[in-house]
């Protein structure tokens, strides 16, 4: 009598008589059948599904190439020093943490959790007297893929990225990457064509101030936000004021720069 990893007695020993799994050895599974389950659990390699198909370490997506087209985590990267984000309450809509200059209204379809209303419908993002302009920035990538090792050469950098521009209205915008699967429409959608998958879906936050200047908030993304250049990206769920012709790096070589006054 042998004793199946699910903790059934058997009889047999190739196959248990009750759930039919298989027996690797009559030995491993006679002074406890729990041991041996637990066991074959742990020999699956982290990061993997059953199979060998490599998943996302932040959120478990399969992984199709280096980056995850979920969320942008950064597979070849060490884990994040920061810890993740708490969730918001089990009931109850999700409370902002930030003051909002936003006015009184109907709250958006689709807010990214925790942080009020992140995306504006766009009609009632009137355009004012600021913008961002969108481009891909050469000196960011090289020094982010210096910081990865040689690994880093399955990323490209752009052969050709048009600039975009962004017109910054009264209320605060959601930088990242559209996600239906998770219904998160940024206002300023990088995903592209070209797409920096390294931008997380939520990555950062654009917030008006009262002066009339704006600030940015990284939303604890996965790969971090960098401002003017700095190899140190900024703290987390901190606003960070930017000033004419700050400069914001996300993702794997994307630059966004601020602009005061109507566009050229």
């Amino acid at each position: 009598m042998v004793v199946c990893p699910k903790g059934h007695a058997s009889e047999a020993t190739d196959y248990c008589d009750e759930c039919g799994v298989r027996l690797d050895g009559a030995g491993s599974g006679r002074d406890s059948g729990a041991g041996s389950g637990a066991g074959s659990a742990a020999s699956e390699p982290a990061g993997e599904r059953p199979g060998g198909a490599a998943v996302c370490p932040e959120c478990g997506t399969g992984l199709a190439g280096r980056f995850c087209e979920e969320c942008g985590a950064d597979s070849l990267a060490p884990p994040a020093s920061i810890p993740p984000a708490s969730a918001p309450p089990a009931s109850g809509p999700p409370t902002s943490p930030l003051p909002s200059s936003a006015p009184p209204g109907p709250a958006p379809a689709t807010p990214a959790p925790g942080w009020g209303d992140l995306a504006a419908p766009a009609e009632e993002r009137a355009s004012g007297t600021w913008w961002v302009s969108v481009t891909a920035d050469r000196a960011y990538f090289d020094r982010m893929q210096s910081l990865d090792g040689p690994d880093a050469a399955d990323v490209d950098f752009p052969a050709f990225v048009p600039e975009r521009r962004f017109p910054l209205g009264p209320r605060q915008l959601l930088i990242g990457r559209r996600s239906r699967s998770r219904g998160i429409y940024p206002d300023i959608d990088l995903t592209g064509p070209p797409e920096d998958a390294a931008v997380s879906a939520t990555h950062a936050l654009l917030v008006p101030q009262p002066d009339g200047t704006w600030a940015i908030i990284d939303l604890r993304s996965t790969n971090r936000t960098y401002l003017n250049g700095s190899a140190d990206p900024i703290e987390a769920e901190r606003p960070v004021p930017l000033p004419d012709g700050a400069t914001v790096n996300v993702g794997a070589w994307t630059r966004l720069t601020l602009h005061a006054g109507p566009p050229a």
